[in-house]
């Protein structure tokens, strides 16, 4: 029931509900002491990250990592860790263990773009973004994604296109309209 706990507090913390996912995390971390040492790392890690303690968190999945190399979602975790910790370079090593192993989500790819443009390598960051939108084009209507993409077409003179990313967002509801003009503008 721990794991159970920790993963409905990972959704609850998503969903910005910081109130339950403390709760959640809190009965994990109760519940930890009766379970194995893989699978309480990996619950003191969530609880890290539930809390915004990139460092914390990478330290935990990093110690994981070494006793459970072959665990390679972990790495995943661990590249979105270190980019929140601002830690880009270490994050992108994450990732491309990652990428050793499986192919790439289009989250992570999301992530890896917004890594590239934070090291101002806009052409890195628009062939990340254009192969996560590859896999799943609804990510081109997220408010968050939908600038992330347009202003780093932007960045590489790509007026046109950004132009028409943005534009995507016109056809939405009124908080996505409001974002689509001001990015326009």
């Amino acid at each position: 029931f721990a794991a159970a706990h920790s993963g409905l507090a990972e959704v609850e913390y998503v969903m910005n509900n910081e109130r339950a996912g403390d709760a959640h995390i809190a009965r994990a971390l109760a519940l930890a002491d009766r379970l194995p040492p893989r699978e309480r790392m990996l619950i003191e890690a969530a609880a890290a990250r539930g809390r915004a303690d990139w460092g914390r968190a990478a330290t935990l999945h990093r110690a994981y990592l070494v006793r459970y190399p072959e665990d390679y979602d972990v790495y995943g975790m661990l590249g979105y860790e270190l980019f929140r910790g601002d830690n880009a370079s270490e994050a992108l090593e994450a990732f491309d263990s990652l990428r050793a192993h499986r192919p790439l989500s289009a989250g992570t790819l999301l992530n890896i773009g917004s890594i590239h443009s934070s090291l101002g390598q806009y052409a890195n960051a628009r062939a990340a973004y254009a192969a996560a939108i590859h896999i799943d084009t609804a990510f081109l209507l997220r408010s968050i994604q939908n600038e992330q993409i347009g202003y780093n077409l932007m960045r590489l003179g790509h007026s046109d296109s950004a132009r028409l990313v943005f534009n995507v967002m016109l056809g939405r509801n009124t908080a996505d309209v409001a974002r689509g003009e001001r990015s326009l503008a």
